[in-house]
């Protein structure tokens, strides 16, 4: 389009089109290493989330048996003092 001239040109090529692979020229394991790719993803990132739920669950259980501990720590401290 030239815009300094006021005149528009249009385009006269239309695109190429899109050939789609016929399944005579698939391979007959490509679905299969798809399907298998996926599935490893999957896994992948399933096996990511559980990691994170353990680490979350490791965190859950040390903020609440840590204060519990050391509040007998210092209970056993102090009667050792006074003993």
């Amino acid at each position: 389009m030239s815009t300094l001239t006021g005149t528009v040109e249009t385009q006269t090529q239309t695109p190429p089109a899109v050939s789609t692979p016929s399944s005579e020229s698939r391979p007959w394991w490509r679905p299969l290493a798809e399907f298998g790719r996926g599935l490893f993803w999957a896994l992948f990132g399933l096996g990511g989330h559980l990691l994170l739920a353990l680490a979350a669950l490791v965190l859950l259980v040390s903020l609440i048996v840590g204060p519990i501990l050391l509040l007998a720590g210092v209970i056993e401290f102090v009667s050792w003092l006074f003993d």
